[in-house]
């Protein structure tokens, strides 16, 4: 393949990432508590994190402007842009740190052949959500968009989902990607229409209970779930 071949193919490559990160972040959107998109794991953070462990820094910069599309375009956040932005190189610069060092310093194989890669890869899901938990609540503390009150609810939720959707979804990212050849050689059309159906029922089912009221319950944000933090409203006082 030509130079110029291989660098479109990455390019609709890199694009179809952004836009399965987007998708997945509109799936996983349920309802909202005090202005916080609830989402019980953030499948779309492990899709791209099993890319930025596969073929680095570019993923990075797909997972920083994932999530700027999906604060203004699915979550319609009313944060200041700087924040926002701010929110992105964070979530992006956090995970891209984390796979480097777990690829490059660590020496992960991406294959999971062993039970060491699939121990390292879970512990630098934990160690990239703890780090950007942290830094997403002190921007949003130091915007006077979250107090501290606020942090002791949203940061456990916020940890979890992360884990949760780099657990679930990495490691089979990462199993697909290194075998895609062999699984497509083998698939057969029946089973290739009954996988679409499935996921169309699927993200079907969750637009529907996202667009259905629901009670209020603790908030679990995916690795951009902060980004509807509002300040509250002031109580009318009683004359």
């Amino acid at each position: 393949m030509s130079q110029f071949g291989t660098a479109l193919a990455s390019s609709l490559v890199t694009t179809g990432v952004i836009a399965a990160y987007v998708l997945l972040e509109w799936v996983s959107f349920i309802h909202e508590y005090k202005g916080v998109p609830i989402t019980p794991w953030n499948p779309g953070l492990g899709l791209v994190f099993g890319f930025m462990v596969l073929s680095g820094a570019r993923y990075a910069a797909a997972l920083f402007t994932g999530v700027v599309i999906a604060e203004i375009a699915v979550l319609h956040s009313n944060l200041w842009w700087p924040i926002i932005l701010g929110l992105a190189v964070i979530i992006a610069a956090g995970y891209g740190i984390v796979a480097k060092v777990a690829g490059g310093y660590l020496r992960l194989d991406a294959g999971l052949n062993r039970l060491r890669d699939v121990v390292l890869l879970l512990v630098s899901g934990v160690g990239g959500a703890a780090l950007v938990a942290v830094l997403v609540c002190l921007l949003l503390l130091a915007d006077q968009k979250l107090d501290f009150a606020d942090v002791l609810v949203a940061a456990g939720p916020l940890l979890i989902g992360d884990i949760i959707g780099i657990a679930v979804i990495t490691p089979l990212t990462l199993r697909l990607a290194l075998h895609l050849q062999p699984l497509l050689d083998n698939i057969s059309l029946r089973m290739l229409l009954e996988l679409l159906l499935f996921v169309t029922v699927v993200i079907a089912a969750l637009s529907r209970s996202a667009s259905t009221p629901t009670r209020p319950c603790a908030p679990s944000s995916g690795s951009s779930g902060l980004g509807r933090w509002k300040r509250p409203r002031p109580r009318a006082s009683i004359s």
